[in-house]
C-alpha cells in the first residue's frame, strides 16, 4: 500500500431500476460504477500487457446491498497529458435496502440511494466525484413505471464516514459516498382504489338518514346499514394496507382513510343517540345533525386537498425544477465531451458534424 493517500474518481450510472418494494423497504437495480486513480506504474506499458490483479485497487463496494449481489469488472486505461488512469467500470446487480419515508404517502417522493464504500483505511484512499461527467439514470429501462415517475435528477453527497467491525478489535473507518435517484410515487392508484371507493361507501352511510327517523324501528335500520358498511370499510382497509410497511406515525393516506372511519362511527353514533330522543324531536334534530355532518366532511376535503396541493406537491415542482435544470447540465457535459472527441477541427466543422448527427438521429 503507497504511504501517499489516493485519489478515487468515480461515476455512477443506474443502467436498470427495477422493482420498488414498499412493503419490505427495497428495490432493485443494476449500476455502473466506473472509478478512475492516476496509476504511474503502468505510464509505459501497454493496455493489452497489464497485470491488473497485481495492481493496486480501491476495493469498491455497495453497502446496502440485500442478499446476493452480481458483480463484474472491467479494466482499460486512460492518458491524457499530465498524467494516467486506471479506469475500472464495475457493473452491480441486485437488491438494495432503502429506508422509505411515508409521511406524505400517497404523495411522496421516495430518495433510492447506493451507498459505495472502499474497503481501504480513509487514511490512505479518499471518494470523490468525477467532475467532467455528470451522473445518470437511465429512465427507459425503468420496470415500476406504472406506480412511480423516475427523475432523471441524481444527487451525490459525503455522509459520515462508516466503520468496519469485523475483526472486533479496531475500527476502521472507510471512505464512503452516497449516490441518490429520486422517484415520485403516482397517486392514480390510491385515489381511484381508496379514496374513491371509501366515499362510496361515506355517501351510501349517508343516506341512512333517508329513513324515516320518527319511529324507533326505522333507526334500528339505520345501525344495520351502518354497522354493515364499517365492516366492509375495515375488511376493504385490511386487505390494502397489508401491502404497505408497518409505520409509526400518520400519512395523508391513513389520515384521509381514518377520518373516513370517524365519520361512519359518528353517523352511526348518532344513529343510537336517536332512539333515545322523544319522536317529536327527532326529525328536526336529525336534520341538523345530518347537515352538520355533511358541512364537516366538506370543510375536511376543502382543507385537506388543499394541503396536499401546497406542500406534497409542492415537492413535486420543486424536484421537477431540479431535473430540468441537471439535464441541462448533463446535455451540456454531453456536448462538451463530443467537442473534446473531435480534436483539431474548427467550429464550423464540429457544428456540420453535430447537424448531421442530429439530421440523423431525427430519421
Amino acid at each position: 500500500m503507497p504511504s501517499k493517500k489516493r485519489q478515487v474518481f468515480l461515476h455512477v450510472t443506474f443502467m436498470k431500476v427495477g422493482e420498488i418494494n414498499t412493503a419490505k423497504e427495497s428495490y432493485e437495480a443494476e449500476v455502473l460504477i466506473i472509478s478512475r486513480w492516476k496509476e504511474p506504474s503502468i505510464e509505459e506499458q501497454d493496455e493489452t500487457s497489464i497485470n491488473w490483479s497485481s495492481l493496486w485497487n480501491p476495493r469498491l463496494y455497495i453497502d446496502n446491498v440485500v442478499g446476493e449481489l452480481l458483480v463484474s469488472a472491467v479494466y482499460s486505461v486512460e492518458r491524457d497529458k499530465q498524467s494516467t488512469f486506471a479506469v475500472e467500470a464495475k457493473r452491480f446487480r441486485g437488491t438494495f435496502a432503502e429506508n422509505m419515508e411515508l409521511k406524505d404517502f400517497p404523495f411522496d417522493i421516495q430518495e433510492l440511494s447506493i451507498v459505495i464504500k472502499s474497503d481501504t483505511d480513509f487514511k490512505d484512499v479518499r471518494l470523490f466525484e468525477y467532475t467532467k461527467e455528470v451522473h445518470s439514470v437511465h429512465g427507459r429501462s425503468f420496470i415500476d413505471e406504472q406506480e412511480f415517475n423516475l427523475y432523471r435528477y441524481v444527487k451525490c453527497s459525503y455522509p459520515v464516514l462508516g466503520a468496519d467491525f469485523t475483526l472486533a478489535v479496531y475500527e476502521k473507518k472507510l471512505p464512503t459516498i452516497q449516490v441518490q435517484i429520486f422517484v415520485a410515487r403516482r397517486p392514480q392508484y390510491f385515489i381511484w382504489n381508496i379514496v374513491i371507493l371509501m366515499n362510496a361507501i361515506l355517501v351510501l352511510s349517508y343516506t341512512s338518514f333517508g329513513v324515516d327517523a320518527y319511529l324507533k324501528a326505522t333507526l334500528n335500520m339505520r345501525l344495520q346499514i351502518c354497522f354493515v358498511l364499517i365492516l366492509g370499510a375495515i375488511i376493504f382497509l385490511n386487505l390494502v394496507y397489508v401491502h404497505l410497511p408497518k409505520v409509526s406515525y400518520m400519512t395523508y393516506g391513513t389520515v384521509y382513510v381514518f377520518f373516513n372511519l370517524f365519520i361512519l362511527a359518528v353517523i352511526t353514533s348518532w344513529h343510537g343517540i336517536m332512539t333515545r330522543l322523544k319522536p317529536e324531536v327527532r326529525v328536526p334534530v336529525d336534520f341538523w345533525g345530518a347537515a352538520t355532518i355533511g358541512i364537516t366532511v366538506l370543510v375536511f376535503n376543502f382543507l385537506f386537498w388543499g394541503w396536499v396541493y401546497c406542500w406534497p406537491c409542492s415537492k413535486r415542482r420543486e424536484m421537477k425544477k431540479r431535473e430540468i435544470a441537471y439535464m441541462s447540465n448533463y446535455e451540456k457535459a454531453k456536448e462538451k465531451r463530443r467537442e473534446d472527441e473531435l480534436p483539431g477541427k474548427g467550429k464550423t466543422e464540429k457544428a456540420e458534424i453535430k447537424a448531421k448527427e442530429d439530421a440523423i438521429r431525427r430519421k
